[in-house]
């Protein structure tokens, strides 16, 4: 197992407003072996338990390293591959329906840098170096709080004192890996009220079998919370202080159409349009990485700027991937009917059907390989008769994951490490309880996802991944039910 390492640089505000290519979300990439994540958790503080990839319990080689060094900081599984380390980077200008310009200073959007392989050990002597969970806490407590109309002091309370720091294993400014010439990429779209680092386990687990995973946060008003820059077209010229001109994106509520007259699909379809486009542009932002054409004179944050030519001429942008979970599915679905040409397949995690119900008839032009992952909690008949319009080929494979919910494919079952907290904030989000643990079907999720992945782009795979499946089976509905009420019985 190498280590994970992690770059976090911060990319300024300081394009002319009308430019073309102004359409960058805040966006995070990580690369062979982690991935983007800057963030600060919500794990039950008194529960000090340290996950192996294969099993999410407590591991004797964790224990042993938390004897040797005192203790070890909460921390997310680490992956399984063997390129397991990553960088945090790098995020632009942004301009849709409203101007979204980012200047991020300690917020990092991420880039996730390949490293040398190194002794597992050693992530454990820098956990200093280690990245939180979840930055800017309060803005992403209120974020939930106007999203899932709790109140935000009985939430906060909670949060600050039955939730500790957790954070993702990576270390800083570490070498590039040379262990390939270039890397395929994955670009993945979070879900309506998350954020970029949500899916820091599977993002950092794709990553760690030597691919680039780029995770966006859309500023669409989806996200929990996102920064940008108020100076829109006015921000021509550099300047110190960045703090003066940042102002926070509030999620756009709610959910659940309280308010009166409040059209709920005019604005998720609203959104889903602008999250396509972001996507192109975060597809751009790899290019431009790739030719080592980004502009360094606009990183305002750290001051060894030249990380961003570690990954001139290593991607390839021949191999691409889209991927999503429930909005961000439907946003990779949405994009697959737009703009095939630059993506090898697609993969649909949860997708969610509503904000493409008024045009299904697009889904028949999805023409690469699909993988469409479904957790059994969620899904209805008039979201099944959505998806139905998408399957017009054996190019497409539906799966289900008995007895799970919405959220075992992000990281809150890590994070709300409590079976029993899980449940309680899924049936606040109305997606039920589950009756599979979360570890089980993240573990299945992510070999399902691999095995494709490998597939796609034709490399080899690893037995011991592949053997999750069958060893699973009988967690796992194949294609699409004839209903909703007939989902076929285990055998």
């Amino acid at each position: 197992m190498g280590q994970i390492s992690m770059f976090q640089i911060s990319l300024g505000q300081y394009y002319k407003g009308d430019c073309e290519g102004c359409n960058q979300p805040i966006t995070s990439v990580s690369t062979a072996s982690c991935s983007t994540i800057l963030w600060r958790s919500l794990l039950v503080f008194h529960q000090r338990r340290f996950f192996t990839p294969q099993q999410g319990r407590l591991s004797s080689g964790l224990k042993k390293e938390e004897e040797k060094m005192g203790g070890l900081k909460n921390h997310l599984p680490l992956p399984t591959g063997p390129s397991g380390r990553v960088a945090d980077v790098a995020s632009t200008r942004g301009e849709i329906h409203r101007r979204f310009l980012s200047v991020l200073r300690n917020l990092g959007s991420s880039i996730g840098l390949l490293l040398q392989k190194t002794d597992e050990a050693d992530v454990f002597a820098h956990q200093d170096e280690w990245p939180t969970w979840l930055p800017h806490e309060e803005k992403f407590i209120e974020g939930f709080s106007r999203f899932y109309g709790i109140w935000e002091a009985p939430l906060g309370f909670f949060f600050r004192n039955f939730v500790g720091h957790t954070y993702v294993a990576m270390l800083k400014e570490r070498p590039v890996s040379k262990a390939k010439d270039k890397f395929p990429v994955i670009i993945f779209s979070h879900g309506l009220s998350a954020f970029r680092s949500c899916y820091s386990v599977l993002s950092t687990e794709m990553a760690s079998w030597g691919y680039i995973v780029i995770n966006c946060e859309h500023r669409d008003g989806s996200a929990a919370a996102s920064l940008h820059d108020t100076r829109g077209s006015q921000c021509d010229e550099p300047t110190e202080d960045l703090e003066s001109v940042m102002e926070w994106i509030k999620i756009d509520i709610n959910p659940r159409g309280i308010r009166t007259g409040y059209d709920d699909y005019e604005l998720r379809f609203r959104q889903l349009t602008h999250r396509v486009e972001e996507v192109e542009s975060t597809r751009r932002l790899a290019e431009q990485l790739n030719q080592g054409t980004l502009d360094l004179l606009k990183v305002t944050w750290p001051e060894n700027k030249s990380c961003l030519q570690y990954f001139k001429d290593r991607l390839d942008m021949s191999k691409m991937i889209l991927a999503g979970h429930s909005f961000g599915g439907a946003t990779t679905m949405m994009t697959l009917t737009k703009q095939p040409k630059h993506f090898l397949a697609g993969i649909v995690l949860d997708g969610w059907m509503f904000p493409l119900k008024e045009h299904r008839e697009q889904l028949t032009n999805i023409d690469v390989p699909c993988l469409y992952i479904n957790l059994e909690q969620m899904w209805t008949e008039a979201m099944y008769t959505i998806l139905r319009k998408a399957i017009t080929n054996d190019k497409q494979e539906v799966v289900m994951i008995r007895g799970s919910n919405h959220e075992h494919q992000s990281d809150a079952g890590y994070i709300f490490s409590n079976k029993k907290i899980v449940n309680f904030f899924s049936k606040i989000m109305l997606f039920g309880s589950s009756k599979v643990h979360h570890d089980t079907t993240m573990r299945l999720n992510n070999a399902m996802i691999m095995k494709f992945i490998w597939e796609i782009f034709g490399d080899a795979p690893n037995q011991e991944t592949l053997d999750v499946i069958p060893a699973h089976e009988d967690l796992i509905v194949r294609g699409i039910p004839e209903s909703r009420c007939k989902i076929p019985a285990k055998a």
